[in-house]
């Protein structure tokens, strides 16, 4: 039975193919398409060599430069059918078991970073683009033509959805208004390529780049850092690594995207400090982390272990979490009594104890960072914002344990293990409303902004904002592209968080009598900022989450940074406890400042494992306390 519909389907895309071949050539995209997907046919037809052979001609289309920007703006299903012949092809030049050749296994290497291409990579392509067009003034050009095609994309989503509406809700004036929009963009949109064409005749070959091969990754590397790429599929999941010397390791695990998603989940959980226990009483799921390690890293291990800073590529339920605490030897079942916990959490093996850890989006991005400009040596060490005026009259005296979002938490980490009791623990904030919407107090990011400045040797006077200056207004009016790093230590808030809130945002200073919705800086405000920075910090809560429409880590905030000049971004992946997370970041800019050549990633790795020890602390060798922050993009000098 089974036999006879792949016979059918084999019959359906030789017609396919036939028709796209008389009228797109077979050259087109659509022909491609369409080939891939007879290839997809063929393999399970067990016709290997012929899938191989259509694989192969369907990909070399697939992935010309002059489709690149198809893939920066293709639709989602588009993006999703790509992946799909991209993913079938892997499993054939890999096999079920991953015993594939060494030349099918660096191919494989590309097609998956090939697929992962996403939002957070076009917008460091974007900003690299911008970087080496040599001038302020062609820069501007092609920032122009962006922003231009982000919203000639958003006006076309838009008016697709008018047209599925049903016909008494179309809105035919406001159609109208959006195709003669659209007809205007596209207008612009084309004059100003041909402009910047004409100043810049790289300009196709940089916005449309060839996939990174290996070859092109292993050239990228420093001396002292190791790649570990790991793609996770429903088949399951394929790993390469390479380190100090040079050789790539491959391996395939049967861990699918199902057991992998199951694993996240329950560690995101035993770090989620808002779910009404104490954090004394989350215990850190050590087996889901251990299990983790044993599927993915520790069959490559030789090939990063001698490195200090290992380089992460993921996808998947993969980008919700830290790697960093993961551990790396098997481990018992955590203790139910605090303080025995707190010793055991200090003695495991954490892979933030081995190796500094950064996030790259794609290889392509590293590559791509890699190969940015200089920067200037006249700019300025820092610009930071913290400890905003909300304009309410809440006590700003220190709360320890309180959170940076919408929740707040009171810490009592030592108390027995037992359900939240409305005075203990985590104390839920009532529902936020248009009305009384309140967010508490941060006065440890004053200090913690006041520590960056002065680890950087910045002047308080004009490089930090606080209070009624730390507002939307005036990020918005600084000249931001003449500092190294800019810094903001706030509350963060995800969609939803507030009504009407559909993007992500940093709360900034709102005022007496107004709404907090004033004060915020979102995502859509970033995405217009002009930056040259070197390290931008997000110490604010779950600022690595997603834009609300995509899956991918770090697509909201850090997407725009990105977007807006950055070369890396600090952000979070849960709720962080306002005190823990003040040392945390000290410690950082201490640690990179002081030390003689080291990088950002390090001097992070370094500054966890001071949190985890800190015996005044006492309390901070949970991983909810010293893990959340990641470090995405270039790990620095």
């Amino acid at each position: 039975m089974l036999s006879n519909r792949l016979q059918d389907a084999l019959r359906d895309s030789d017609r396919l193919l036939q028709y796209a071949m008389a009228n797109f050539m077979g050259d087109h995209y659509r022909t491609a398409e369409v080939r891939g997907y007879r290839a997809m046919v063929l393999r399970r037809l067990g016709r290997l060599d012929e899938a191989r052979t259509e694989f192969g001609a369907a990909i070399a289309v697939l992935l010309e430069s002059s489709n690149a920007l198809d893939r920066q703006q293709a639709s989602g299903a588009r993006i999703t059918r790509l992946r799909f012949i991209l993913e079938d092809y892997l499993h054939l030049l890999v096999g079920p078991k991953g015993t594939g050749t060494a030349k099918d296994i660096a191919e494989a290497f590309v097609l998956a970073d090939v697929a992962r291409w996403q939002s957070v990579q076009k917008a460091v392509t974007g900003s690299a683009l911008r970087f080496a067009a040599g001038t302020p003034e062609l820069g501007m050009q092609i920032r122009t033509v962006q922003d231009g095609e982000d919203e000639l994309q958003a006006v076309y989503k838009n008016l697709i959805s008018l047209r599925s509406a049903p016909p008494d809700r179309q809105l035919p004036g406001v159609i109208q208004a959006m195709e003669a929009r659209i007809t205007t963009l596209r207008a612009s949109l084309q004059n100003g390529r041909t402009e910047i064409r004409r100043q810049f005749p790289q300009y196709d070959t940089l916005v449309n780049p060839r996939p990174t091969t290996f070859v092109q990754a292993r050239q990228a590397l420093q001396a002292n850092e190791a790649l570990l790429s790991i793609y996770v599929t429903a088949r399951g999941s394929y790993v390469w690594a390479s380190g100090p010397d040079g050789a790539l390791r491959f391996h395939f695990s049967d861990k699918n995207s199902v057991w992998v998603a199951d694993r996240v989940r329950r560690l995101r959980q035993s770090v989620d400090l808002t779910t009404g226990v104490s954090p004394g009483g989350v215990p850190f799921d050590l087996e889901a982390g251990s299990s983790l390690y044993q599927a993915l890293l520790a069959p490559v291990e030789a090939a990063w272990s001698k490195a200090d800073t290992l380089l992460v590529v993921a996808n998947d339920a993969l980008g919700q979490i830290p790697f960093s605490m993961l551990p790396t030897q098997e481990a018992s079942p955590v203790s139910t009594e605090p303080k025995a916990a707190q010793a055991q959490y200090r003695s495991t093996a954490w892979l933030a104890r081995t190796v500094a850890i950064a996030y790259l989006p794609s290889v392509s991005s590293l590559v791509t960072l890699r190969g940015l400009p200089v920067a200037k040596a006249t700019r300025k060490a820092f610009i930071g914002f913290g400890d905003p005026d909300f304009g309410n009259s809440t006590d700003a005296s220190a709360v320890p344990g309180t959170s940076r979002g919408t929740r707040k938490l009171i810490r009592h980490l030592l108390a027995p293990i037992e359900p939240w009791s409305g005075t203990d623990a985590v104390s839920m904030a009532p529902p936020v409303t248009r009305q009384a919407a309140v967010l508490e107090p941060l006065p440890d990011t004053r200090d913690e902004i006041q520590a960056i400045a002065a680890a950087l040797t910045a002047d308080p006077r004009s490089d930090t904002f606080f209070g009624a200056q730390a507002s939307r207004q005036n990020v918005l009016g600084a000249n931001l592209t003449d500092r190294r790093v800019l810094a903001f230590a706030t509350h963060g808030l995800v969609a939803g968080d507030l009504p009407g809130l559909d993007q992500p945002a940093l709360a900034l200073a709102s005022g007496a009598g107004r709404q907090i919705s004033e004060g915020l800086l979102t995502l859509e405000d970033v995405l217009k900022l002009h930056l040259d920075a070197d390290l931008v910090v997000l110490s604010a809560c779950n600022t690595a989450a997603t834009d609300g429409s995509a899956a991918e880590a770090i697509s909201g905030l850090g997407r725009g940074f990105f977007h807006a000049g950055a070369r890396s971004v600090l952000a979070t992946h849960w709720a962080v406890e306002t005190v823990s997370a003040r040392l945390l970041v000290t410690r950082l800019f201490e640690r990179y400042t002081r030390d003689v050549g080291v990088s950002r990633a390090r001097a992070l790795r370094l500054a966890m494992v001071d949190v985890m020890d800190a015996e005044a602390a006492g309390v901070y060798a949970h991983p909810a306390f010293w893990a959340p922050y990641a470090l995405y993009g270039d790990p620095g000098r």
